[in-house]
């Protein structure tokens, strides 16, 4: 509104000045003198500044009472009023602008946006993996420039006794620092590999379910229609961290309309798959111990191999050698 009256008032500005100028406003060429003197002013109906502010109005909302109209006297006045009719125009697009803005904030679309109800740990490539899901149920509208973070959050004593909340970022993928833009047409798996950089490392299945943190999930992006951010987030505690499960595939093939389809119903399913109960720490120290072991019987096989072919090519020269005697006697 108060564009509105700004606007207003500085053409009515204009109007008064311009009027002023040419004479309109004198005694004997007000509205009321004007087929007696045959005055012929700028704007018809105009007798003081009051008068232009209702000319102003009338002519930025197209209203025309039909009292106060221009004239072809002041070329000026015709410029005027042009230029108002096209800023009255913008002015009342960037307001509807903003107020669409205001009105289509995106807080219903978090609503859309579903996240597990619960996270899983599998192996996935000889690496325990912490993996959750994002969904969006709307097929019309994609989200732009998503952003996926992870953080447990949970509660430390320093060495002198202090209590404090601690925040840890976890490494995900997929990595939107290296890749600002997923392109989030399906349900996504969010996968946290359990490696040395991760509060995860020295956890076993049992350990995993006495530990008290909380682990956030959060999911920053942009509506396509508004293009307004918008921010979606959810929480795991222990109890809702399933160990040694893994989520039902979603996507299934429609032969009769040959396209892939998102079952979202099975959204939230998991079932069991074997999975080391041990910590990530001891099933990578497994894993190592069994590569060396493999190298070990490697070179084991290599050197007895070697020893054998240097037996079999002297009984070969010893052989030789007597058909050699033979033929001479």
């Amino acid at each position: 509104s108060a564009s509105f009256f700004t606007s207003w008032l500085l053409f009515a500005a204009f109007y008064y000045i311009l009027a002023f100028l040419h004479g309109d406003l004198g005694e004997e060429h007000l509205p009321d003198k004007q087929e007696e003197f045959q005055w012929i002013p700028c704007i018809f109906g105009i007798d003081g500044f009051s008068s232009c502010f209702l000319f102003s109005l009338e002519t930025q909302h197209t209203i025309g009472y039909g009292t106060r109209s221009i004239t072809t006297s002041c070329p000026d006045v015709m410029f005027i009023v042009s230029v108002q009719c096209v800023f009255g125009l913008l002015v009342q697009a960037l307001l509807v602008g903003l107020i669409f803005s205001k009105l289509s904030r995106p807080r219903m679309r978090t609503k859309t946006v579903m996240f597990s109800q619960c996270a899983v740990v599998n192996q996935r490539n000889r690496k325990l993996c912490l993996i959750f899901r994002i969904g969006d149920l709307r097929d019309d509208n994609f989200i732009l420039g998503t952003q996926i973070t992870a953080k447990i959050l949970r509660r430390q004593i320093t060495e002198e006794g202090e209590i404090f909340q601690d925040m840890q970022m976890l490494k995900v993928k997929p990595n939107t620092a290296q890749e600002p833009c997923i392109f989030f047409v399906w349900p996504l798996e969010v996968v946290h590999v359990i490696d040395q950089d991760s509060p995860f490392y020295e956890l076993s299945a049992a350990e995993l379910a006495k530990e008290k943190f909380e682990l956030l999930a959060i999911m920053e992006g942009t509506s396509e229609t508004s293009s307004m951010a918008f921010q979606a987030k959810t929480s795991y505690l222990p109890t809702e961290i399933y160990w040694g499960h893994r989520f039902e595939s979603m996507t299934l093939y429609r032969r009769d309309t040959h396209k892939y389809q998102v079952n979202f119903a099975a959204f939230h399913s998991t079932y069991e798959v074997d999975t080391p109960l041990c910590s990530a720490k001891e099933l990578d120290a497994y894993f190592t111990e069994k590569e060396e072991e493999k190298r070990q019987l490697e070179k084991t096989k290599s050197a007895n191999g070697s020893s054998v072919d240097l037996r079999h090519r002297y009984c070969m020269l010893e052989r030789v050698l007597r058909l050699n005697n033979l033929r001479i006697s």
